[in-house]
């Protein structure tokens, strides 16, 4: 998704989930995911 270079509106269209929603788990995943899989 992010390497595709697409919008949060394209992806809240996708998941079919509000835009808060949609930034909820993309800050989990930067904020949990990437620190643990960067170890």
């Amino acid at each position: 998704m992010l390497s595709h270079n697409a919008s949060y509106e394209d992806l809240q269209y996708e998941f079919r989930h509000s835009s808060d929603t949609y930034h909820c788990h993309m800050k989990h995943f930067f904020n949990k995911v990437v620190p643990i899989l960067s170890k």
